[in-house]
């Protein structure tokens, strides 16, 4: 789609030599009306970006702007300069192409925001169990903050997915958002993956977290990170710096060069199965990790805490299998109602998936298209 864009200058000769400029970009440049009336074309067309001098029209159009809904207009503003003087231009239409990007972003991040939405708010949070009313207050509440989360939940209850709506649905969409299964990390190496390390005197390699700066570190299980690994994390949410790992050979010790740290702002996301006091007792959690967390845990219902919401995760779950408007039988809901679900959301999931190959008639469920068969 063309990017419109509107420049409400009253000097004609530099309104012109701008969108001469623009259109030679393959810009779409919208024919500017007489005064009185180009507000009301802004109102009524998809502009992108709005050029205007500053002064009582652009403070008058930031207001009118604050008001619209999405997607909103960027507004540019800058005076009008003379067309015959090269050196004003060219940095001018970088702003205009800087503010065209960002706008590009901004409903990117909107969109992956209503799909997290469905899948989270309509897919994990279906339902109006007890559980799912307090997991959903719980993360309403986050939404805006910056601090760390610890998410607690069996296997397959829909951690991965809360934790990437706690970053889409907040203050640091826009940043990168990365996830790092612990699980499969190799202890010697865990604590350079994370934090970086020197290959050679001077020259540093950054870690996840560092790579991360701005936006939110999803660590999927971080009780099986190496316990000093552990530490080295609650001494980064503590201070915010980040130290690299000493030169190879030395997987576990930051370096002693000062001069090296670097500040990096990162959401740390962690999530669990079991009880944090419990993580600690065994020896999987490090408790210095625990107290930097601040305390922040939201625990994941399984199925089995929330049964009664099953109707509605069963609609939203055939909804994004592409089988909407497909029904059970009486049969096929007792069957559900009454399996133990260890596998939790993943696992129903997995169920109606394999159902949906195995129905015999088209728009229904039946308990045999549940059933496993017996070997």
């Amino acid at each position: 789609m063309a990017q419109r864009i509107l420049i409400a200058w009253e000097d004609e000769l530099a309104r012109h030599e701008l969108a001469r400029q623009l259109e030679v970009r393959e810009y779409t440049v919208l024919g500017l009306h007489p005064r009185a009336e180009w507000l009301g074309d802004l109102l009524r067309s998809s502009v992108d970006v709005l050029v205007v001098a500053p002064g009582p029209d652009h403070e008058r159009i930031a207001q009118l702007l604050e008001r619209m809904d999405e997607p909103r207009t960027t507004v540019v503003a800058r005076s009008p300069s003379d067309p015959t003087e090269e050196s004003a231009q060219p940095s001018l239409l970088e702003e205009i192409e800087r503010a065209l990007t960002e706008r590009r972003l901004r409903l990117e991040i909107e969109a992956l925001r209503h799909l997290v939405s469905d899948r989270v708010w309509n897919g994990v949070l279906a339902g109006r169990s007890p559980a799912v009313a307090r997991l959903r207050g719980e993360l309403e509440a986050l939404e805006s903050s910056g601090s760390p989360v610890l998410l607690v939940g069996p296997s397959g209850s829909g951690r991965r997915y809360v934790a990437q709506a706690l970053h889409l649905l907040g203050p640091r969409a826009g940043g990168p958002f990365h996830e790092i299964d612990c699980e499969i990390q190799p202890h010697e190496r865990s604590a350079a993956l994370l934090f970086g390390r020197l290959d050679a005197p001077g020259k540093r390699r950054p870690g996840w977290v560092e790579r991360t700066h701005g936006g939110s570190l999803a660590l999927l299980g971080v009780g099986r990170l190496s316990f000093s690994t552990q530490v080295l994390l609650a001494d980064y949410l503590r201070t915010g710096k980040v130290a690299p790992i000493g030169m190879p050979g030395s997987e576990t010790s930051p370096s002693s060069d000062s001069n090296l740290s670097v500040r990096a702002d990162v959401r740390v996301l962690a999530t669990m199965m079991r009880d944090p006091e419990v993580e600690i007792a065994q020896g999987w959690l490090a408790p210095a990790l625990f107290h930097a967390m601040r305390g922040i845990l939201v625990r994941v219902p399984s199925l089995r805490e929330r049964i009664e919401d099953l109707p509605e995760l069963v609609e939203v779950l055939l909804r994004h299998l592409g089988a909407d408007g497909v029904l059970l039988t009486e049969d096929a809901w007792e069957w559900l109602r009454d399996r133990t679900w260890r596998g939790n959301l993943a696992e129903l999931e997995l169920v109606l998936g394999r159902a949906l190959l195995r129905r015999r008639v088209r728009n229904q469920i039946d308990r045999p298209d549940l059933e496993t068969p017996r070997k």
